[in-house]
């Protein structure tokens, strides 16, 4: 090999050395950001100013432990304690200021409670009923409700109350407390018909309905402007009357 060839491969194998040795220095420094950056990191959990949405992405899973417990608290219904008594029990109605108090069952008939009270016992009073065709729980178009006129006044012989104007207007409000909520009913009419001259319909079409409602009104003994909205229910409550023939004394309401 001639001396002049000797000079060449030397620079070329000092070339190659200094590549490697900066190539190394270069991994060197870049490993030790990395470390650094996982130091930073480190320290930014411990730290007591560490926030999560700083670190969501790093370690969700830690994230989520470190939420507030939900806890929940129920409360048990009122009217189960009845539901207990009488599986037939479907709520309770309840007129401010008047003895209409009472627990409110359904049967599959609209017989069976005229002389049976909550605990299906004989009663000549016998309960505060709703009509069979209500499916209850609010459910209904129209609630229809039925309780006898007893003389002391007890049970839904109040209602008859109602045929004095100002009674009328100072005790509109009827409260219904089903299973599942409850609900207030403003009174808008009042009157007495025999039992052959009317029907209660459950169910409406809207147009139906409207019209239903307006004829209610107009049959009032006593006047009282309201607005009429068809997503609204409508509530009713009848006893016996003794002014004319087979009479009945019957309350509309309309949901609040």
């Amino acid at each position: 090999m001639t001396k002049k060839s000797k000079y060449f491969f030397l620079n070329i194998s000092i070339l190659v050395l200094l590549i490697i040795m900066i190539f190394s220095g270069f991994r060197l420094i870049q490993r030790k950001s990395s470390e650094k950056e996982v130091s930073e990191l480190i320290a930014l959990r411990s730290s007591e100013n560490f926030e999560a949405s700083e670190l969501i992405e790093a370690d969700p899973i830690e994230i989520y432990n470190e939420q507030p417990e939900i806890k929940y608290d129920y409360k048990p219904n009122k009217n189960s304690e009845y539901l207990a008594i009488n599986s037939d029990f479907t709520g309770w109605i309840t007129i401010a200021d008047t003895v209409i108090d009472y627990p409110i069952v359904r049967g599959s008939d609209n017989e069976f409670y005229l002389n049976r009270n909550i605990y299906k016992m004989s009663s000549d009073a016998g309960a505060i009923f709703m009509d069979y065709r209500n499916i209850g729980q609010f459910n209904d178009q129209h609630t229809i409700i039925y309780g006898h006129y007893m003389k002391n006044g007890t049970m839904f012989g109040g209602l008859h109350e109602y045929k004095e104007e100002t009674y009328f207007k100072t005790h509109d409000k009827i409260k219904l407390s089903g299973l599942y909520g409850e609900k207030t009913y403003t009174i808008f009419s009042a009157y007495i018909v025999s039992a052959g001259d009317y029907k209660l319909e459950i169910d409406l079409m809207d147009g139906d309905y409207e019209n239903y409602v307006q004829t209610l009104q107009s049959n009032s003994m006593h006047k009282k402007d309201f607005i009429f909205n068809e997503d609204k229910a409508l509530l009713t409550l009848a006893t016996c009357s003794y002014e004319i023939e087979n009479g009945r004394i019957v309350i509309h309401a309309i949901e609040d």
